[in-house]
């Protein structure tokens, strides 16, 4: 099997020529992947006959070639073989693309309908749970259902990861004000440093911009940033958390031009390898071994949602600090609606809490059993008037029928995702042909759903996204009274 001639394309290949040596030899000099160890004289047609692909690194760069050999016969009989070398490198990672992508797709589904759910879930719990806390007067008890809430707040957070990873997770941007940040940092931290030696350090400047965002992502933000951080550290290191007002209006070269709020967190760990800097950002790509890389390629994705921006300095031996830049309003430029609570209580400047609710009737959409018995301990306990409905065809005849017995329903609240009938959006445009007047709020598992983060755009009047504690419905429904005063 020695070479008797081989061409230009041959040598342009493997970067070399050949001068009569023996082929089997040539291959195994290579040291091409996915060779076989037994490669030999005797079993070389059983390999090359076929097609044998194999991958060779030149460079730093991978090549996928296909070698195939065919007997060369002429009239006289056997000739020798023609080695015919096919660099198939392009048509392999177009096809590695493609299954990727379809993958992606694939989780992408499964993460959407893992945080629906949850969220269904975790609906039923929270709003439950909030009742429980305003009806006892103990103060322990009192203080474990509070810690119980704000636990629930955290996975609600984690389900966010879901929506985001599938790329569901569209920003439902509100004011969120430095009490609020606080709060996300100061319980994240709790939660994720708990148990071990690490000290943590939070400064947060006094007068501190309204950060213009979605307060579960935000907090999605800084729960992967101190979990990466944890990882890193172990049981015992520094982590220290800062948030300031951005002086700068480009504060990074990609960064648009604005008012930004910078929140920084920095380690003292082992600090990132510089050859790893650049990718650390890229799903499934990570630097931790125990890692699977999609901590910190959500966070990227979340501030990229915001308009803000991300950077990261990391020195050997020195530690790790990670900015993240998010776009924010100066005093001057606040709007009306504050966050004032980790619960993302809304709060306006009108007074609201002298509005009464006695006069709503409510038609609810849901069709998730346990959301439906905590909606209906929500409305009893606020002592709302209205019925709960598991098909939007069901709710659209009570409509019908309420608006010619004049005992009409002016709130409607209607969940995007019904299986088997027919959703919000679809009941919405019924709704409005039957009574123009009635007041929609959309609600959805889905939480951070484009629909449920651009209400406005859809012909709906509030957003409430599951899932949602007494406080948020009660403000949700004041929030739809004022809109039927026509306030």
């Amino acid at each position: 099997l020695n070479f008797v001639f081989v061409n230009e394309s041959f040598v342009k290949i493997f970067k070399q020529g050949v001068s009569g040596g023996n082929l089997i030899d040539f291959l195994n000099s290579l040291n091409l992947k996915n060779l076989p160890e037994d490669l030999c004289l005797e079993n070389f047609e059983e390999y090359l006959f076929r097609g044998l692909k194999c991958s060779l690194v030149f460079d730093n760069a991978e090549m996928v070639l296909n070698l195939t050999a065919n007997s060369l016969k002429k009239s006289g009989g056997f000739e020798g073989y023609v080695l015919v070398v096919d660099d198939i490198t392009s048509k392999e990672k177009y096809t590695e693309e493609v299954i990727k992508t379809q993958n992606m797709r694939l989780i992408n589904k499964i993460a959407a309908s893992l945080a629906h759910d949850l969220n269904n879930l975790l609906g039923s719990i929270l709003g439950k749970i909030s009742i429980l806390e305003k009806e006892v007067s103990e103060t322990k008890i009192k203080r474990d259902l509070s810690r119980v809430i704000r636990n629930i707040n955290i996975a609600r957070t984690l389900a966010t990861q879901f929506l985001v990873f599938s790329k569901s997770g569209k920003p439902l941007f509100v004011n969120i004000e430095k009490a609020t940040i606080r709060q996300i940092i100061t319980d994240l931290s709790e939660f994720v440093f708990s148990g071990s030696s690490i000290e943590v350090n939070i400064n947060i400047e006094n007068n501190l911009w309204v950060v213009k965002g979605d307060k579960t992502q935000i907090a999605q933000i800084i729960l992967n940033l101190l979990s990466n951080a944890r990882s890193i550290l172990g049981e015992k290191g520094k982590v220290r958390i800062d948030v300031e007002n951005c002086d700068k209006k480009k504060p990074l070269p990609y960064c648009k031009e604005g008012q930004y709020v910078l929140i920084m967190v920095a380690d003292n760990g082992p600090g990132i390898p510089q050859e790893k800097l650049n990718s650390i950002f890229e799903f499934f790509v990570g630097y931790k071994k125990e890692g699977f890389g999609l901590g910190l390629a959500i966070v990227k994705n979340i501030v990229d949602s915001h308009g803000g921006c991300l950077d990261v300095h990391s020195e050997k031996g020195k530690g790790t600090v990670f900015y993240v830049y998010l776009p924010a309003a100066p005093p001057e430029k606040n709007e009306i609606i504050h966050l004032k609570s980790f619960n993302s209580k809304i709060e306006s400047f009108y007074p609201e809490k002298g509005l009464s609710l006695k006069n709503l009737k409510i038609a609810v959409l849901e069709d998730e059993l346990p959301m439906q018995e905590t909606i209906f301990d929500l409305m009893d306990f606020l002592k709302v008037k209205g019925d709960i409905f598991s098909k939007g065809e069901e709710l659209i005849e009570a409509v019908k029928k309420a608006v010619k017995s004049g005992e009409r329903y002016n709130v409607a609240l209607l969940d995007l995702t019904i299986k088997g009938g027919l959703g919000g959006k679809d009941v919405l445009k019924v709704l409005k042909e039957i009574d123009p007047q009635i007041v929609a709020v959309v609600s959805s598992g889905y939480s951070k759903d484009p629909i449920v983060a651009n209400y406005k755009e859809h012909g709906f009047d509030g957003a409430l996204p599951k899932p949602y504690s007494l406080e948020e419905f009660e403000n949700a429904l004041k929030l739809a009274a004022k809109k039927i005063r026509g306030i």
